[in-house]
């Protein structure tokens, strides 16, 4: 019975470890951002899609991954965000690394009602974006493609933070 108390534990601390949840809403500097963030990644329909298309809009882009249980307790809000930016020039993007291929990821958005978009991660992004280590991984692109912000984990005020950094992102360019 110890053994298996044990091994539940040590499962437990594993899940969130690789989820971040020791790490909440932990915001680390983006460094000085001078490299603007290029990639080209698949849509879930097969469809590509390039970073240069994106360009002129504050991007919000999360790293996340199906198993991750903070990554989808963020989806209703990602969501909400969604819906208040739809109408500007701020766009929330998902993109999903260690999650399978397109045809496993549809049914979870489906199932989940993810209403922004998602797109399959690969390694050059991951290597693009300083490599992702802690699901859910969320950065704040600005209008040139530079990364200004990064927030490592889950937690109640990431939302607000992410929405005061893309405040002033848009004050910054009006």
């Amino acid at each position: 019975m110890k053994k298996v108390r044990l091994l539940f534990i040590f499962i437990g601390l594993i899940v969130a470890i690789a989820c971040g949840s020791k790490q909440d809403s932990e915001t680390a500097a983006a460094g000085n951002a001078t490299d603007a963030v290029s990639f080209v990644l698949q849509t879930l329909d097969g469809n590509k899609v390039d970073s240069k298309q994106l360009r002129g809009n504050v991007l919000v882009v999360d790293f996340w991954a199906t198993w991750c249980q903070p990554c989808i307790k963020e989806i209703p809000e990602y969501n909400a965000f969604h819906k208040k930016y739809s109408d500007s020039t701020v766009e929330m993007v998902a993109i999903t690394l260690e999650s399978g291929d397109a045809e496993t990821v549809k049914p979870f958005v489906e199932k989940h009602n993810i209403d922004y978009p998602v797109y399959m991660g690969n390694n050059e992004v991951r290597a693009e974006f300083g490599g992702i280590q802690v699901f859910p991984t969320t950065f704040i692109v600005d209008q040139k493609g530079k990364i200004q912000e990064k927030f490592l984990g889950a937690g109640p005020n990431k939302i607000k933070k992410i929405e005061t950094a893309v405040k002033e992102l848009l004050e910054k360019a009006s």
